[in-house]
């Protein structure tokens, strides 16, 4: 498979390799189950290096990467500067907006999904992803966590039908998440020197994704929801 698990261990420089994989593996589905032509157009909002960019391009025929211009953003890959307000895109000019893990980082949430209406062709769809338990990151711009029902709660109030909001993992994944990111903040000094760091958080990579497989996803535990909607014409 292409977008499989060693697809992403080879493209993704992270510890949390199976949360990606997760993730990568949810929005084939979305992008296979709502995409119904390539020709169209999608602006990927706060897209970093593009890190779904070979996914993308298996199902759109143009990739907009819009990020805020700031000198932090030193490895972007971004096509247009702008910010989730303020897309400098024109009404009704793309078929698809995209937001993976950049919610939680907007002090205006609904703002944002405001613009993602304005920028939107009439059934439009807006895809995204927000964090229910995950460690304060990309600071100070961390703002909020989310529920399914505060992601629909925004969605209805801001222009957009839910198609869905599904959580992307159970317990386990969770967990082993959270315990990863924090053993990862001792790979350093003379511990970095010797690989002990890095081997626990492969094994509680391959234990967690083995435990979660008898597991269903939860909305109590989930680590975060993928939420998809489609443009209201009526709004």
């Amino acid at each position: 498979m292409k977008f499989g698990f060693w697809y992403v261990m080879r493209k993704w420089h992270y510890s949390t390799w199976v949360v990606h994989y997760i993730t990568l593996q949810k929005f084939k589905v979305v992008f296979s189950t709502y995409i119904r032509s390539k020709r169209a157009r999608l602006v990927d909002i706060g897209c970093g290096g593009k890190p779904y960019r070979d996914l993308i391009a298996c199902y759109f025929d143009k990739h907009i990467g819009l990020e805020y211009p700031s000198p932090f953003h030193t490895d972007d890959a971004a096509d247009v500067y702008g910010s989730a307000y303020h897309t400098a895109l024109k009404s009704d000019s793309v078929n698809t907006v995209f937001m993976g893990a950049v919610l939680e980082h907007l002090e205006d949430p609904a703002r944002a999904l405001q613009e993602a209406h304005r920028i939107m062709a009439p059934d439009g769809l807006l895809i995204l992803t927000a964090p229910l338990f995950w460690q304060l990151h990309d600071l100070p711009r961390d703002f909020y966590r989310y529920t399914e029902h505060g992601l629909n709660y925004l969605f209805e109030s801001n222009g957009f039908d839910v198609q869905e909001i599904v959580p992307l993992s159970g317990f386990w994944i969770t967990l082993g998440s959270l315990c990863i990111n924090y053993i990862s903040g001792f790979n350093k000094g003379i511990l970095k020197k010797v690989p002990i760091i890095p081997a626990i958080i492969i094994g509680i990579e391959f234990g967690t994704f083995f435990l979660s497989k008898g597991e269903k996803k939860s909305s109590v535990w989930t680590w975060a929801y993928c939420a998809v909607g489609t443009k209201k014409t009526n709004h």
